[in-house]
């Protein structure tokens, strides 16, 4: 993107007015931690499927045993303040 302008350094009064309507300059800026928060998201949809599938036992004939508590603990860890805000102590710290 930084070429555009080297390249076309008139580039009109249209192609300006669209320049400043979606605010290029911060799109250029904030592309890298757009970028970022989407692999993050999709590495955090690949953990939630992976433990969807143990949870499920979809990927063996044979029964599976886990613990409950510790696959919904991994599940919510990326936000532990919220849901751990709505349980009591004497909630979190039980096995089920």
């Amino acid at each position: 993107m930084n070429f555009y302008p080297q390249t076309f350094p008139e580039p009109g009064e249209k192609i300006e007015e669209e320049i400043e309507a979606i605010d290029l300059d911060y799109l250029i800026e904030d592309l890298p931690n757009t970028i970022d928060s989407m692999k993050a998201g999709i590495d955090r949809v690949t953990e939630i499927s992976k433990s969807m599938r143990t949870f499920s036992g979809g990927d063996s004939a044979a029964k599976i045993s886990f613990n409950l508590y510790d696959e919904i603990m991994h599940d919510i860890n990326p936000y532990p303040t919220i849901v751990l805000s709505c349980l009591s102590p004497r909630e979190v710290g039980q096995k089920l």
